[in-house]
């Protein structure tokens, strides 16, 4: 999924028709995926608006020197605390949130490993949200049984980079929808907005930042009205679908990167108990902003 236009988000149609499509893989049991649900769009423009936002900052999640080396971003995505079973996690290493979640078991093997195994880099998106090519909209609407977010790859009305001020992308902007990312179903806790597992498709990181799907994707944040705070998403990755976004990057070679996420694999084994997913997560906050009719 080359970049045309936009250069996250304008070119991904068809790689996402495919990934949409009932060829899709199932999701297997070695990732919790919850009770089923579903909001079409019929539910979704029912539902009351909370609010718009749009990411201001977004991050891979990874060892954060100021909590030590057990506090990751992310989540809890097989049910697992510690290294557990490998039937179901192949025994990787478990984190712990950041607060307010201070969540145990949190499954990230990609975010801590990133610069090391692939040095690239930042794993901070805010050259990729300057420039424009990382534009993420969350409609956040909800009805007296639950919470619905629906992330939305967006450009601004003439394609440029977004407007800052003092530094900062500044609130208030009206963003042009590009294609939806997904919609997650969940509920309230207080200020919490805890909503998933949903598969949902996110730029995988900032030098490789199309975007691939993250299987039983969950989302975490404080919903006020001056903006999202304390922002978590947590989900996993098929490697077949993370190499050629690392590969076109200039990353590796496509067998160097493969071989690299299959050591990196923590959930999803198969028959012979090989595991084929990677688990991932990001920090983010957001903003207010609008977003133009769809």
């Amino acid at each position: 999924m080359r970049r045309v236009g936009n250069p996250v988000f304008g070119i991904v149609g068809a790689a996402l028709l495919v990934a949409c499509s009932s060829d899709e893989p199932p999701r297997d049991a070695a990732v919790d995926t919850g009770p089923p649900r579903a909001c079409d769009d019929a539910c979704f423009a029912a539902a009351t608006p909370v609010g718009t936002y749009v990411i201001n900052t977004l991050a891979l999640g990874a060892m954060d020197s100021g909590s030590g080396d057990s506090t990751v971003a992310g989540v809890n995505l097989d049910g697992v605390v510690g290294p557990g079973d490998g039937d179901v996690s192949c025994g990787a290493d478990d984190y712990t949130s950041p607060p307010p979640d201070s969540e145990a078991g949190v499954d990230n093997v990609f975010g801590p490993a990133y610069r090391t195994l692939f040095g690239s880099g930042g794993i901070d998106y805010a050259p990729n949200i300057g420039d424009g090519e990382v534009l993420i909209v969350l409609d956040v609407r909800e009805d007296t049984l639950f919470r619905y977010v629906e992330l939305w790859a967006v450009r601004t009305p003439d394609g440029g980079p977004p407007e800052f001020a003092s530094g900062s992308l500044a609130p208030g902007q009206s963003f042009a929808p590009v294609r939806s990312m997904g919609r997650m179903v969940g509920t309230v806790d207080g200020a919490r907005t805890r909503v998933g597992p949903d598969d949902v498709f996110m730029p995988l990181s900032p030098i490789a930042d199309d975007l691939v799907l993250m299987a039983a994707a969950r989302l975490r944040g404080d919903v006020a009205p001056d903006g999202i705070h304390a922002g978590i998403i947590g989900g996993a990755v098929a490697v077949e679908d993370a190499v050629d976004p690392l590969v076109a990057a200039g990353i590796s070679s496509a067998g160097d990167v493969e071989s690299i996420l299959y050591s990196l694999a923590d959930l999803s084994p198969d028959l012979m108990g090989e595991c084929r997913r990677v688990s991932i997560g990001w920090s983010f906050t957001a903003i207010p902003a609008s977003l133009d009719a769809r």
